[in-house]
């Protein structure tokens, strides 16, 4: 099943409404299958306790916010398996010091890993099968 999600990024923050207090204890968000998605929102770099992001086959995404370095001190998975318009990672994830496991499985669009990708100490699964490039 698609995900229906084509929601322009500040229709995200009117529609939001009544979630908005919510928010802040949100630990995962899962978008999978969202093909449509070409962007996440910036709000979501200020949601301080998510631990976990998952965003497989959301073949649409071109990029993650270049600010999800502040989720340096929680963000622990990000799934983005089979994002194959996905061409970089930002330097901003550098910064990501409690990440655990990065899935790059299929994303053929990315051009290379980051040299800082080798400087994530917490990492400990890394995984690019079908990283064509």
């Amino acid at each position: 099943m698609d995900c229906p999600l084509s929601v322009p990024p500040l229709a995200w923050q009117v529609r939001l409404g009544s979630w908005r207090p919510l928010l802040p204890s949100l630990t995962s968000i899962d978008l999978h299958g969202c093909s449509r998605l070409t962007m996440l929102p910036d709000w979501v770099t200020r949601l301080e306790g998510l631990r976990t992001l998952r965003l497989g086959r959301c073949t649409a995404l071109a990029s993650l916010p270049a600010t999800i370095g502040r989720l340096g001190a929680s963000l622990e998975a990000i799934d983005l398996h089979d994002c194959s318009s996905l061409e970089y990672l930002p330097e901003g994830m550098a910064d990501l010091g409690s990440l655990v496991t990065l899935d790059l499985f299929g994303c053929s669009g990315l051009h290379s890993l980051p040299a800082w990708a080798t400087q994530l100490s917490s990492l400990r699964t890394l995984i690019l099968t079908g990283c064509d490039r």
